[in-house]
């Protein structure tokens, strides 16, 4: 089962610093705003200078200022549905609050890229449905 082709959106974000978030790091500005970034990704995108404050490339320790105008563009891909996946999975145990499963080394977690079916979780949903 190969990789499907997933749409990739450019997303821009454009806005002027928000009193509530003025001395935050820029990574956790990005975050706090709502634009559907990890803090992790946020500094990703800072650091290849994909957010620019005042139009000049900042670290992503960079604290927020009244009146600085933040800009992003990145490339954002849509939310992931889940399937659920018929699969062998080994149940230890199992009530109504849990579910014990001894996972086999080199079953994958959870889709992501690369490895968007055959995983734990869409075996799990299956199984709890």
């Amino acid at each position: 089962m190969g990789d499907s082709i997933t749409a990739v959106e450019i997303k821009k974000f454009r806005r002027i610093a928000s009193q509530r978030l003025w001395g935050k790091r820029l990574d956790v500005y990005l975050v706090l705003s709502g634009i559907g970034v990890s803090r992790t990704r946020a500094a990703t995108l800072i650091a290849k200078g994909k957010v620019l404050v005042n139009g000049q490339q900042v670290k992503a320790s960079y604290r927020v200022k009244p009146g600085d105008v933040i800009t992003a563009e990145f490339e954002h891909e849509p939310e992931l549905t889940i399937q659920p996946e018929p699969m062998e999975l080994n149940i230890i145990y199992e009530d109504d609050d849990v579910v014990v499963v001894d996972k086999p080394a080199g079953l994958v977690v959870h889709p992501a890229r690369g490895n968007r079916t055959g995983t734990l979780v869409q075996g799990l949903l299956y199984h709890c449905k």
